[in-house]
């Protein structure tokens, strides 16, 4: 019985593990699509600026 239960626990940890994985990496995407945008508009700004 305990043997039959074990590889459904294995696999609910494993896609845990996944899910919570998928979320950082949405995070970090998130995140540096962000820093992109106000790094691109600050360098217009300072060649605004400039010119």
């Amino acid at each position: 019985m305990i043997f039959a239960i074990t590889p459904i626990f294995k696999q609910i940890d494993l896609w845990v593990k996944t899910s919570e994985n998928h979320k950082k990496h949405i995070i970090n995407n998130e995140i540096n699509r962000l820093f992109s945008v106000v790094y691109i508009n600050s360098m217009k700004h300072i060649f605004l600026c400039l010119s």
